[in-house]
């Protein structure tokens, strides 16, 4: 075999190990130690022996398998101990669903080292049309190129379009001036306020303050300046009026960022939060009207969170702040709640009960002797109610203490003679005519 063709086969079994077969350790073998790779993109450049060798290993366990053709090899210089071939071939890649299709050159240099043809320098290009028309072009880009930016776009593009349908309001764009003048508003925002996107730039005068319900846009503004002083981005709450008359209350958050001009804009994403803002407001009116019921009752009213372990007893008003227990609900319980020693079995039994995990909504009736000063037990009803959440576990025992010892005092003065202590003549025959009732069943 003569010289020349042992030298195209050297660059033949250069290009066939690493696209084709992808032997890594082939492709070591002919390369001398001190070789360089000049790739056709910017970052793949390698001319230290450990980033040769890591850039042809990566190279080589790429999982993609190209398809080349046309190879053309041509043998451009050749003397003494050096030679250059240059390689034309087109090349053909099927990745991730994206097909690279174009025509690729190589020029590999080559030295005998050793009695053996070496390869020392490789460099790799893409041919371009635009390049060879005009020593310098501003409107041509390579078709390869233009591909994977079209295809770059369409995926970004699909992503935007599912978070805005996804979202719970609308996406705007503002500028940075004193009225936040709009440059983009899109039409779910318009649909969530009833307006066509003509009707909600007359609304608003084109601006976010103009969309603001007045009574809101001192607190608004105030929210963004506070937010801008720390950082660029903002967020706040307020109401919008929809085309009905209604209010929609909404969160406003977005970021400030530079445009392609270096323009300072705003993005933004609204937020429907009436549902929330509802919801807020019914547990603040249930919270005052537990609070009102608690300073104008005479009763203990009490909180046990069965997850916490966390017991709090609301004394009558104006006796002083709530009390808390942490732990040990039923020994420190019965004792911050001062059971008598007689009725605290029956209370573990009750509780017992309440406890359970068996879904009711009914209320608990129980009587027990408490003593709301030191050694001076009263009669106390206690009346509970339990709450279970979305998944019928039982999370919280609400109920309070009602003093009955007055109603008792009543209901003995009424069956009992008030000189002797007996019990009286009506309460006899009643008592006699209940015992015999309850014979005959």
């Amino acid at each position: 075999m003569l010289e020349k063709d042992v030298i195209i086969k050297k660059a033949q079994e250069f290009v066939d190990a690493y696209f084709t077969s992808k032997n890594f350790n082939k492709v070591k073998t002919l390369f001398a130690e001190d070789a360089s790779w000049l790739g056709a993109s910017s970052n793949t450049l390698a001319t230290k022996p450990n980033e040769f060798e890591k850039y042809f290993e990566i190279g080589c366990n790429h999982s993609y398998l190209p398809d080349i053709t046309n190879q053309d090899y041509q043998l451009l210089y050749y003397k003494d101990d050096y030679a250059i071939v240059y390689c034309q071939y087109h090349l053909q890649v099927a990745y991730e669903d994206t097909l690279f299709d174009t025509d690729q050159r190589i020029t590999i240099v080559l030295k005998f080292i050793e009695a053996d043809w070496k390869i020392i320098n490789v460099h790799a290009s893409t041919p371009n049309d635009a390049i060879s028309q005009e020593e310098f072009y501003k409107n041509e880009i390579n078709k390869l190129g233009l591909l994977e930016l079209q295809r770059n776009l369409k995926e970004k593009t699909e992503q935007i379009e599912m978070i805005i349908r996804t979202t719970a309001g609308g996406m705007k764009g503002s500028i940075d001036d004193e009225y936040y003048t709009y440059f983009y508003v899109n039409d779910e925002l318009c649909k969530m306020l009833g307006y066509t996107y003509d009707e909600f730039m007359e609304m608003s005068g084109g601006t976010a303050v103009g969309a603001v319900y007045p009574p809101d846009l001192s607190k608004a503004l105030a929210d963004c300046q506070r937010c801008f002083l720390q950082g660029p981005e903002y967020k706040t709450e307020y109401r919008i009026k929809k085309k009905d008359g209604s209010l929609l209350w909404v969160m406003d958050s977005g970021r400030k960022v530079q445009d392609e001009n270096g323009n300072t804009v705003i993005n933004s994403i609204i937020t429907d939060i009436s549902e929330l803002k509802e919801m807020v407001n019914r547990l603040k009116i249930d919270q005052e009207r537990y609070e009102i019921v608690a300073q104008l009752s005479d009763d203990v009213i009490f909180e046990y969170d069965i997850r916490k372990d966390l017991l709090e007893i609301q004394q009558p008003h104006p006796s002083g702040p709530i009390k808390t227990i942490e732990e040990n609900f039923i020994k420190d319980g019965m004792s911050e709640l001062t059971i008598h020693p007689d009725d605290r079995k029956r209370f573990e039994n009750d509780l017992a009960i309440l406890l359970s995990n068996q879904v009711s909504h009914e209320l608990y009736k129980y009587e027990y002797r408490f003593a709301l000063t030191p050694n001076n037990y009263n009669w106390q009803r206690l009346l509970m109610r339990r709450i279970f959440d979305d998944e019928d576990h039982l999370i919280k025992i609400i109920g309070k203490l009602i003093d009955i010892s007055s109603e008792l005092r009543l209901k003995h003065q009424s069956i009992t003679d008030p000189l002797t202590g007996a019990y009286n003549r009506l309460y006899i025959t009643k008592a006699i005519q209940e015992y015999c009732e309850a014979i005959k069943d």
